[in-house]
């Protein structure tokens, strides 16, 4: 294969802070996806509803 290069030599010269030179080269072969911000998806509240009490037969019903 002399004369090929396979993509992950090619990404050798490519320095980490060049990230402009990368999105040049992935918006010129089609590959560049820009990034949407979404809202924060909604999630179901685990605090229980009503006044807090102890149940003290929890223990002996879970772990024995």
């Amino acid at each position: 294969m002399s004369g090929m290069w396979r993509g992950d030599e090619a990404t050798r010269f490519i320095d980490k802070c060049q990230e402009e030179v990368v999105e040049k080269i992935l918006r010129h072969c089609g590959l560049w996806k820009e990034v949407v911000s979404r809202p924060l998806p909604v999630v179901a509240s685990r605090v229980a509803e009503g006044e807090p009490c102890y149940d003290y037969g929890y223990f002996g019903r879970v772990c024995i």
